[in-house]
């Protein structure tokens, strides 16, 4: 074990955004641990609530950085990571700690830049069980927002407890993102958020589950059906036939690069047990509720600046996510003000 916090022992505590336990982490840039980010690095656990809004305990890194900035407050982000993989040895606070977190890069700039950072751990990482709820709209935004909660009640110096706060993230980090920036004002109002930065959103699973299969980022397709299967209750060997039940088994203990090479270009009709291929899958009653529920700016959008980016090149989350899900937010807001 890298750290001696442990979820398994955790007791369920029913307020939100609660700090259960802190310890010292670290935060390396590269993986022969040579060079440590400039930051003093707490690894926190802290309480949240799943899907149904029972309590679950998650875990967190919080980065300060040693350098002194111009501004008078150094304020704090909510960086939610990228795709890491299903496992908990994937979790962001792992991958930093043995300097894997292909993210660092990002984290360290805005470190540079004098703010405070918090980069959460989403359900399922940091502990063995339950399946990490890959593309879960809901639970996803609510990490960033508990997380950030945590964070302005550790005390810890140049932190505010009530100071301003943005969140920003790239792909599955765009998304919780932007599910945040959606529940900000019903699920934490409290919260002085400023703005909100999200990036290459896969904002509708329908677009990108096409997008992905057959391709050589099969791997995110595979995540997103063992994380919403495990989230929602559905055995996958009701869809799927041997091989595919193996793969998800598989998938869950693996972490992205891993995944990556190990499922390119496979086709979902390979893995269903009735030979159906992507668009009929998704046309299924039992899925397509299900993953209507995941699409963002589905009456709902942000109370705060927000920006959305995304490369029309992308090869992984179609940039027409990204745009339609503006549209949507903006007709809303518009319809809201009449």
């Amino acid at each position: 074990e890298i750290y001696t916090l442990s979820l398994h022992d955790a007791l369920p505590i029913s307020v939100p955004g609660t700090v259960i336990r802190t310890e010292p982490a670290k935060f390396y840039l590269d993986p022969l641990r040579l060079t440590e980010a400039p930051a003093t690095v707490t690894r926190m656990m802290f309480s949240s609530t799943d899907r149904h809004g029972d309590p679950i305990a998650l875990t967190g890194t919080v980065l300060q950085p040693l350098s002194r900035h111009k501004r008078g407050t150094r304020g704090l982000v909510a960086f939610a990571v990228g795709t890491q993989g299903m496992a908990a040895k994937c979790a962001p606070s792992r991958q930093m700690a043995v300097g894997r977190e292909y993210e660092s890069v990002f984290i360290s700039g805005l470190l540079g830049r004098g703010f405070n950072v918090v980069v959460p751990d989403y359900q399922g990482h940091g502990a063995a069980s339950p399946v990490h709820t890959y593309m879960s709209r809901i639970v996803q935004g609510q990490v960033v927002l508990d997380a950030l909660r945590a964070t302005q009640r550790l005390g810890l110096d140049q932190i505010e407890a009530d100071g301003p706060v943005a969140i920003t993230g790239y792909s599955q980090g765009g998304a919780a993102c932007a599910s945040a920036a959606e529940q900000w004002e019903d699920y934490a109002p409290e919260l002085k958020i400023i703005s909100a930065v999200a990036g290459a959103t896969p904002a509708d699973l329908y677009r990108t589950a096409r997008f992905l299969d057959g391709g050589p980022y099969f791997a995110f397709l595979a995540y997103t059906l063992a994380g919403i299967a495990d989230d929602y209750g559905i055995d996958p060997a009701t869809v799927l036939n041997e091989r595919g039940v193996e793969l998800l088994t598989r998938i869950k203990g693996e972490c992205l690069f891993e995944s990556l090479r190990s499922y390119a270009f496979t086709r979902l009709s390979h893995l269903t047990a009735d030979g159906r291929g992507i668009a009929d899958f998704l046309a299924d009653p039992q899925f397509e509720s299900i993953l209507r529920g995941q699409r963002l700016g589905e009456g709902r959008w942000p109370k705060m600046p927000t920006m959305l980016v995304h490369s029309k090149y992308d090869d992984v989350v179609p940039y027409e996510c990204s745009r339609a899900l503006a549209e949507r937010w903006v007709g809303q807001d518009r319809k809201s003000t009449r």
